[in-house]
């Protein structure tokens, strides 16, 4: 997927962007760039001449989209499940969600720590940002 985003700053071979506003944000359900204070890092790719201020296009990979959406979200939530019906015999509910919430810390523990470990797939500019498609 491409967002269309404003360059804050460059640092040599990364730069760091903010959402633009253009024509359809207020009808587009971006989830990458809905916020629109939101600020983020990209990969300036050799050949491609950008400046601060201008407009660029950055290309998301979807697949990586998903699984950091994966990372994040579903496996601590597949984890709480987990914990909770763990303890599924246990009469006593606060100790059955103590159990889910363990899993909860403990995916949000396996995102820290994947997330430490591995370098940063960063979205990539892929051009300046063109008002009229296809130019």
């Amino acid at each position: 997927m491409t967002e269309t985003a404003r360059i804050i700053r460059i640092d040599g071979s990364t730069a760091t962007l903010s959402c633009a506003d253009h024509q359809g944000c207020e009808k587009c359900g971006s989830a990458f760039c809905n916020i629109k204070a939101r600020t983020y890092r990209a990969s300036v790719p050799t050949g491609i001449d950008v400046a601060e201020g201008d407009e660029v296009d950055v290309f998301v990979p979807p697949a990586k989209a998903i699984a950091a959406g994966f990372w994040v979200l579903v496996l601590p939530l597949l984890l709480f499940i987990a914990g909770y019906l763990a303890l599924a015999g246990v009469e006593s509910e606060p100790v059955r969600v103590a159990a889910g919430v363990a899993g909860l810390a403990i995916g949000f523990l396996l995102v820290a720590v994947r997330t430490k470990r591995r370098p940063p797939e960063l979205p990539r500019i892929v051009g300046l940002h063109s008002a009229v498609p296809g130019v």
